[in-house]
């Protein structure tokens, strides 16, 4: 085996290192995108409002409550019971 072999051979493990790293890191942004999908769900974000956070320019909570129109307010909801 020579100087040659021994080079390219550690060029192909230097190749499957950067192949699972970036499998890695495409599968981590995929989990982070999920996650943000998630909590925009949870903050009942528009489509807008998505842009703006998948853009960086604002976090899913930084938007003001928006009534669902059905004029109960979710604290009222259960308030009457006592």
């Amino acid at each position: 085996m020579g100087l040659i072999d021994v080079l390219i051979g550690n060029d192909k493990k230097e190749e499957k290192k950067k192949e699972k790293s970036l499998l890695e890191t495409l599968l981590d942004n995929d989990k982070r995108d999920r996650e943000l999908e998630e909590e925009m769900d949870a903050y009942d974000l528009d489509e807008e409002e998505r842009k703006q956070v998948k853009e960086g320019k604002q976090n899913p909570w930084d938007f003001e409550y928006q009534d669902n129109g059905d004029g109960i307010d979710d604290d009222d909801y259960y308030g009457e019971d006592d």
